[in-house]
């Protein structure tokens, strides 16, 4: 129960130690995302990043690989969960999250329930479910663009 309570005030404290300050995101979205990195058992500092990795993408300040490093010394962030991996390829890092366009496929219907067995676990994840619905959007809107202009 307490850490219900103090989950949303640790993720805001995480989201202001990398420079940024909360209020920024919107109130729905970082609600969100805090009850998904509770569920998902990440750290404070991992589901900020997937919160920052939403909305600033690759432009973030110096000072965040500096706050980034320090966070995986101390244990804070694991780059190895594919949690993390999905937030940094959205930040831009040169990480290949192989389950990407299978996310991508879920979100959007494309797979029928017996090809759903053969994807990466995390694919399903409702994690990996909030990056598809952010990618595809992004896909969309640029697919959407290019047939504008033909």
């Amino acid at each position: 129960m307490f850490k219900h309570i103090s989950w949303p005030i640790k993720v805001n404290s995480a989201i202001a130690g990398f420079g940024i300050s909360p209020t920024k995101f919107d109130g729905k979205l970082r609600s969100e995302v805090q009850l998904l990195g509770m569920n998902a058992g990440l750290t404070a500092q991992e589901t900020a990043l997937i919160l920052l990795s939403l909305k600033i993408g690759i432009f973030y300040d110096n000072s965040f690989e500096l706050i980034l490093a320090s966070h995986r010394h101390d244990g804070k962030i694991d780059i190895t969960k594919p949690e993390v991996i999905d937030a940094l390829h959205e930040m831009g890092y040169d990480v290949d999250p192989h389950w990407e366009y299978d996310a991508i496929s879920i979100f959007n219907g494309d797979r029928d329930k017996d090809d759903l067995n053969n994807i990466h676990t995390y694919a399903k994840s409702p994690v990996a479910q909030l990056f598809a619905r952010f990618r595809w959007s992004k896909i969309k809107f640029h697919v959407e663009r290019i047939e504008g202009n033909k």
